[in-house]
């Protein structure tokens, strides 16, 4: 499987779905400008997240809303409804960075969640401001 990062734009608001055996997509869009001949070109994408985190993810992925999505490329192949034979090109989400949004909606939530479990770790005591050192004790013949 190819890699891919694609920094953009939310097109659309994420839709949440659960699998008869209990698991959570969450399928969304996004869209990354890029230049080709010196011309603005969008690149679109529809990306899928799988898991919990689809789920605690799925109320920050709104429409306009600009994120770095990191994942594996999948080109998926499909009859539309009028019987046309189409090709899409798809993201599995393996890690997302959310960035906020045009209108800053969201300032109040947290800005950036990453896809990848991590472990909740409680904040160390600040630290006591170290004593200076004396300077009878540093050594001048040290060159730098």
């Amino acid at each position: 499987m190819s890699t891919i990062a694609v920094a953009g734009r939310f097109t659309k608001d994420g839709e949440i779905r659960i699998t008869p055996n209990g698991h959570h997509i969450l399928n969304f869009g996004i869209a990354e400008n890029v230049y080709i001949n010196g011309k603005e070109q969008p690149q679109f994408f529809n990306c899928q997240l799988f898991g919990n985190r689809a789920e605690k993810l799925a109320p920050y992925i709104k429409k306009g809303g600009a994120a770095t999505v990191f994942g594996s490329l999948q080109i998926r192949q499909y009859t539309d409804r009028q019987g046309i034979e189409r090709q899409s090109i798809d993201i599995i989400v393996g890690d997302i960075t959310l960035q906020g949004s045009r209108d800053q909606a969201h300032a109040s939530q947290p800005a950036t969640h990453h896809a990848a479990a991590r472990p909740h770790t409680a904040q160390p005591a600040r630290q006591q401001p170290a004593e200076p050192v004396p300077q009878d004790e540093i050594d001048d013949s040290i060159p730098f």
